[in-house]
């Protein structure tokens, strides 16, 4: 995080002279106000009018500069500083093993692109941004004090310590709540999108009252633990505002008193200006107002520690240093593979070789293995045991996954649309590809009908809203397709086809001059479109 912080030091350093300046203009102006009392007392008109034009003026310039640094220059600082950080995450997640990726659920990386951004956008950033406002200030109320009467100061200083003390009683027990609410919070995501993408089996089967209760059971931990905050909140802001108006009337009384101490003694010690009695708790105010942020800044700090370390974790195998080989394939050799999950044995001692532009086909009962099998061969399941090796040299476990990923094409069974143009969907947003390439590969996939009701340039929905299922599953093919690699693993590319569709696929499957991994449970086991069938 820090490197993202030096990159915009220029637009601390503006912060820092606008919060100095607004400091200095607003510190006068309360000066200016209580001096404008002296010179009613001395009837010195000039002077008065003066004092009083500055302590309005001073203080509207004062007020307009420090909302210029709020809503101008840390807004500006701040959306370069999300956008860092989801830059950031994007970075974390293509740095991920698959099987550290599925560990997470996918509501989770949602919240952290989402929440876990705004709450480093509020309670770390916000704060930093008034660690620059509160360093000149402070040392612009301390001199001030200086120049009315060293014991007011003393004074106002105590109170401010005592304001500073009371919140940090609440500190662990925010901190606490602030970390139950982020958990809740994820598993708040993750919740609701299971039940609102099942809602559709709750209406069929007549279960609406019971989606209705479970969507709202769902929430209760949640409030109430946003209940226990405000309501900690709540007393915080009832103490410290109690000490703050006491402060305030104290001053002001020992202000007069000084006053009516110089009246007699102009020399003693405790002489002041009458101005002072006015100036001091106008003053105190600004002090307080710093000493409330500081504290806020040590426990936004300490709260939003738990997310902080999500960002500063080392990324491993940044992209950016990535340089990728031609593996030029020849054949792919698996020896004594064994892989067991959950104490079942997937896997034991199985053998098989695969080479250049031969087909096989995989059939075999649910649950032996074929899906597992692709998922080991495109490297995405690491932990098994056994050799397997490209043109009977490279080491799997040693070659870096993208290599092999630059290699293999995998359609898996889950497809998945983007919120994008459907020639984005078919190029994977690389702009490089031209129409003409997609219009081949989408006749190729027999979809030319759809483009008779959509275009190239359609928006389609992550939901397949305006797709059927043939034809989400047709367009995930075709983006396989139209990546050209010359190694491609298709897990039941054809499930939701109908039989016409399912014989052009598998016809095209067939003619492709590239190696293929394809399973089924509808094709013929003696289909002549493949090389080798595989019973598992």
């Amino acid at each position: 995080m820090k490197k993202y912080y030096f990159k915009l030091w220029y637009l601390y350093l503006f912060i820092f002279i606008f919060a100095t300046i607004a400091s200095g203009l607003t510190a006068y102006s309360v000066l200016s106000l209580g001096k404008s009392i002296d010179y009613v007392i001395s009837k010195e008109t000039n002077k008065l009018i003066f004092a009083l034009s500055f302590s309005v003026g001073g203080f509207v310039l004062g007020v307009s500069i420090s909302q210029f640094n709020n809503y101008v220059l840390r807004a500006a600082l701040s959306k370069k500083l999300n956008n860092s950080l989801r830059q950031l995450i994007a970075k974390k997640i293509n740095a991920m093993s698959y099987s550290e990726y599925i560990k997470n659920k996918k509501g989770n990386y949602i919240y952290w692109l989402t929440n876990d951004v705004n709450t480093m956008e509020q309670l770390v950033f916000g704060s930093t941004f008034e660690i620059f406002e509160v360093i000149p200030t402070l040392i612009i109320i301390g001199y001030s004090y200086y120049t009315m009467h060293w014991m007011l100061g003393v004074v106002a200083f105590l109170a401010t310590c005592f304001l500073i003390l009371i919140p940090y009683i609440f500190a662990k027990r925010k901190s606490k709540i602030e970390n139950n609410l982020s958990k809740l919070s994820e598993e708040l995501n993750s919740e609701s999108l299971s039940l609102i993408r099942g809602y559709k089996e709750f209406s069929y089967r007549n279960k609406k009252p019971l989606f209705t209760k479970m969507m709202q059971n769902s929430y209760i931990d949640f409030e109430n633990q946003k209940f226990g905050q405000n309501k900690l909140l709540k007393t915080q802001k009832w103490t410290s505002n109690l000490l703050s108006v006491g402060s305030q009337a104290l001053l002001s009384f020992l202000g007069i008193l000084f006053y009516s101490i110089s009246v007699k003694d102009s020399n003693s010690i405790f002489a002041a200006s009458a101005g002072s009695a006015l100036s001091a708790p106008a003053m105190a105010y600004q002090l307080f107002m710093i000493g409330r942020t500081t504290i806020n800044i040590f426990i936004n700090m300490y709260s939003a520690k738990d997310v902080s370390k999500k960002f500063n974790t080392k990324i491993k195998n940044d992209i950016e240093n990535y340089s990728p080989k031609d593996l030029n394939f020849e054949n792919l050799v698996i020896n004594n593979l064994s892989y067991t999950i959950s104490n079942k044995q997937i896997f034991k001692n199985f053998n098989l070789e695969i080479d250049n532009k031969k087909k096989y086909l995989l059939v075999g009962e649910s649950g032996k293995g074929k899906t597992t099998l692709f998922k080991i061969i495109f490297g995405l399941i690491e932990n098994y045991q056994g050799e397997i090796k490209i043109n009977k040299e490279l080491d799997y476990k040693k070659t870096d996954k993208r290599d092999i990923w630059n290699l293999i094409a995998y359609v898996p069974q889950e497809n998945i649309i983007y919120n994008a143009s459907l020639r984005d969907n078919l190029t994977l947003f690389d702009d490089s590809i031209k129409d003409e390439k997609l219009l081949e590969i989408i006749k190729q996939v027999n979809l030319s009908k759809l483009l008779e009701s959509i275009s190239l340039d359609t928006i389609l929905n992550n939901d397949a809203k305006n797709l059927s299922g043939g034809e989400v599953q047709r367009v995930a093919i075709a983006r396989a397709l139209v990546q050209n690699k010359p190694f491609m693993i298709m897990d039941e590319i054809t499930a939701s086809l109908d039989f016409d569709n399912r014989q052009i696929i598998e016809n095209l499957v067939g003619k492709l001059d590239k190696t293929i991994l394809y399973i089924s449970h509808t094709t013929d086991f003696n289909n002549k479109n493949f090389d080798k069938t595989i019973q598992l």
